[in-house]
């Protein structure tokens, strides 16, 4: 019998091992969910997704990274069995290049082992609808041929073999069974954008009015989105000089997404005027698309065949053709990555906005700079090499602002940035010596003759500064002038070579400074225009919207992008720029994470992380972390949205929020108003009066058997109760209005004054012999 039984239990954990170790090719494998998810109708990206409980009341992961081109994202952590994964309503991505407007969500099953595809048509099965519903509604939409294993695929694919082909990059073979699954995918994301019903289930879809929009997108997408227009689109491309290569599906489709976008965004318009959905719009809409359609598939396929986003060709397009040539002829051949960081942290030669960049774009800029050919070996040529890199600032050689200049001069003005001389910072010793060699030398001055500020102030400061009658530095004085130089403001650090007595002469020659009218204020409109929008835009659209008087300020003080030049400008100018800027636009909180405003629970000490009583009460078994216990609404309007439900009513009356952070009648304390919500506290070992009573009626009323009599003489709860067998059932379930253990299974042993209580009498007690209750 024992052999049986080992031969027995040895077989099960045979089979235990085998199951774990996934050594079983049938249902009992392991099982391990994914992380990874694909967000598509088709591919959207950008978007962010997080993981909430299935009931949506738990942020299980606030967040997923990003979705890339082909629409995967990925989550810290593997996903959990029953939860949802949904899209961030503040970072939705981009659907075809443009904002996405819709919403995505999948629940997750035990049978997602690899990644899930988050689409509109598990939108609608998160939503509640079956299988079976959406097949219907899918077939009497026109897609048949749709199982239920499909609703759950990536529509960008089609199956091929034992796994599934992407359809982006086919030119052939097309037909019309492998576009029907994205074709559905996109009706009903169309349908939901239309309608702005995103909770959308299968009931609704049913009715007469909402299956005629879904019908109406449907047959639009099928005219535009056939293999017979692909075809047609694709020979007639063919013809075409300019186009290399042939326009892929994946061209065709997202021209035709394009197009849907436009009928979306009108039928929205014409609803928001009409009140009721028009059929006829959307075929006319259809219609005028057509003619369009092949210039948008040939769009499509050019952008297609240049260079990606990210690529170091694209980047160096975007950011530095402008000022160091095109590619194939820039000036910046053969930078390495550290000269390029150098030159952004540096704002050499204005470059400090390229800050946003990346390590890996920036060295995708170095990696297309970087040539096989040597260096020239040839002398180097200083008029040349002037030419090129100094008389833009300086004028040209022979009338050259810099006569005389050494090659110690021009290092240093190359090292420490002067005039953003900076970004010269590749110039060879030889280089900076040739440059000096040529240049003219300089004329000694003329110690008989006083310098004449009138010309100097018009060779080295009205070009920033507009012509002397108008200059924008009336009254300054040689010491501030001076000041502006030494700390480089406004990279004026370029004019160190002007002598005391030139620096005075400026001054000197400076119209005076025309006293404020005390009595008008600031102009913060003019002031911005005049010394702020030809960095950060116009008004209406400045980059800096929001800004303090404060934050301006710290940004002169500290010359913040070369701000260090408004330093003239007084308390009462600093104040009314900020004043007039328009404010800062954020964007709202994921009012679906309820973490994006307070902790889950609220755990913090101003509002709305307010943490008060949230702990406690969130850990009782019969809240578990259910915000709907004790708020209703959410309405997200700035108020606590109390209500709670008649099962948590006291006997005494309807549960009640007091407005001064305390609650009435509610029956887990017993109808007595609860300590301050955000300061007070309950310990429940010995404070037992502040939820329970005698003679009151209510649910958790002590007036049973000698109770009263008890009491009176003073005796604590804690005589007769063990706190530690009240813990087995005290908070276990309050929202019913019964105890859910027996109150005398809690009576007797520990550090009670009783030893044993049965059938209704006490014995082994301290105070007094056994009696009965």
């Amino acid at each position: 019998m024992n052999s049986k039984i080992g031969t027995y239990l040895c077989g099960l954990w045979v089979m235990f091992l085998l199951a774990g170790c996934g050594g079983s090719s049938g249902g009992g494998e392991y099982y391990s969910t994914s992380s990874t998810g694909v967000a598509v109708d088709p591919y959207i990206v950008g978007a962010v997704f997080q993981e909430v409980s299935g009931d949506g009341m738990t942020v299980l992961q606030r967040q997923s990274g990003p979705s890339d081109e082909s629409g995967v994202f990925r989550f810290p952590k593997a996903l959990t069995p029953g939860s949802i994964v949904e899209m961030k309503v503040s970072n939705r991505g981009l659907h075809g290049g443009a904002p996405y407007q819709g919403m995505l969500r999948r629940r997750i099953t035990t049978s997602d082992r690899s990644s899930v595809n988050v689409t509109p048509l598990t939108t609608l099965l998160t939503n509640g609808t079956t299988e079976d519903d959406l097949l219907f509604i899918l077939n009497e939409a026109g897609f048949p041929g749709i199982s239920a294993a499909d609703l759950y695929e990536n529509p960008m694919t089609r199956p091929q073999g034992g796994g599934r082909q992407d359809l982006q990059n086919m030119t052939s073979g097309v037909d019309d069974s492998m576009l029907t699954l994205l074709q559905a995918n996109m009706a009903v994301n169309d349908y939901m954008e239309i309608t702005g019903n995103f909770q959308v289930t299968g009931n609704d879809l049913q009715r007469t009015s909402q299956a005629t929009i879904l019908n109406s997108v449907s047959n639009a997408l099928r005219s535009r989105l056939n293999a017979a227009e692909y075809n047609r689109i694709k020979n007639e491309l063919a013809q075409d000089p300019q186009l290399t290569g042939q326009p892929t599906l994946g061209d065709m489709i997202m021209a035709v997404l394009q197009q849907q976008q436009t009928l979306v965004a009108s039928t929205k318009e014409d609803m928001s005027v009409r009140g009721t959905f028009d059929p006829g719009l959307v075929n006319q809409t259809v219609t005028d698309g057509k003619a369009q359609l092949v210039a948008m598939v040939k769009e499509q396929h050019q952008l297609g065949t240049q260079p990606p986003a990210g690529s170091g060709v694209t980047l160096y397009a975007d950011y530095c053709a402008m000022c160091h040539n095109a590619l194939s002829s820039s000036s910046k051949k053969n930078r390495t990555s550290a000269q390029i960081q150098a030159a952004i942290t540096n704002n050499i030669g204005g470059m400090g906005y390229l800050s946003t960049l990346t390590a890996s774009e920036i060295q995708a800029i170095t990696d297309v700079l970087t040539t096989n050919q040597p260096p020239p070996t040839t002398p180097a040529d200083g008029a040349t090499l002037y030419s090129g890199n100094c008389a833009g600032c300086h004028g040209q050689l022979a009338a050259t602002g810099k006569p005389g200049r050494t090659a110690a001069q021009i290092q240093a003005a190359i090292d420490n940035n002067i005039g953003n001389m900076g970004y010269l910072n590749t110039l060879t010793t030889v280089e900076v010596q040739a440059i000096a060699d040529a240049l003219p030398a300089a004329q000694p001055p003329d110690p008989t003759t006083p310098p004449d500020g009138v010309a100097l102030y018009n060779s080295e400061c009205a070009g920033c500064h507009s012509p002397l009658a108008n200059t924008g530095k009336p009254g300054r004085t040689a010491a501030q002038i001076q000041a502006a130089i030494n700390n480089n403001v406004g990279s004026m650090g370029y004019l160190n070579t002007l002598t005391t007595v030139e620096v005075q002469a400026i001054a000197d020659a400076l119209p005076a400074a025309q006293p404020p009218d005390p009595t008008t204020p600031p102009d913060g409109t003019a002031l911005y225009a005049g010394n702020c929008a030809g960095c950060h835009g116009s008004l209406a659209n400045t980059t800096k919207p929001g800004r303090t008087a404060a934050q301006i300020q710290a940004a002169i003080n500290n010359n913040v992008g070369s701000m260090g030049y408004l330093n003239t400008l007084s308390t009462a100018e600093v104040q009314a720029i900020a004043d007039v800027l328009p404010p800062a636009t954020t964007p709202g909180p994921d009012y679906g994470d309820c973490t994006a405003c307070h902790g889950q629970p609220p755990s913090g000490n101003s509002y709305p992380n307010t943490a008060g009583a949230h702990a406690v009460h969130t850990s009782l078994p019969s809240v578990n972390n259910d915000c709907t216990t004790c708020h209703v609404g959410a309405a997200h309007n700035g108020q606590l949205d109390l209500g709670f439900p008649a099962s948590y009513n006291a006997r005494s009356g309807t549960a009640t929020d007091n407005s001064n952070g305390t609650c009435s009648s509610i029956s887990c304390h017993g109808g007595i108003t609860t300590p301050v919500w955000a300061t007070g506290s309950i310990t429940v070992n010995t404070q037992c009066t502040s939820c329970h009573s005698s003679g009151t009626s209510q649910y958790n009323d002590y007036s049973s058997g000698q109770h009263n009599k008890h009491m009176s003489k003073g005796y604590s709860c804690t005589v007769c109760h063990n706190t530690t067998k009240l813990q087995v059932g005290h908070f276990s379930n309050l929202a019913t209005t019964a105890f859910e253990q027996s109150a005398a299974s809690t009576i007797g042993g520990g550090s009670t004054s009783v030893g044993l209580y049965q059938s209704g009498s006490c014995s082994s007690i301290n105070c007094h012999g056994s009696k009965r209750w």
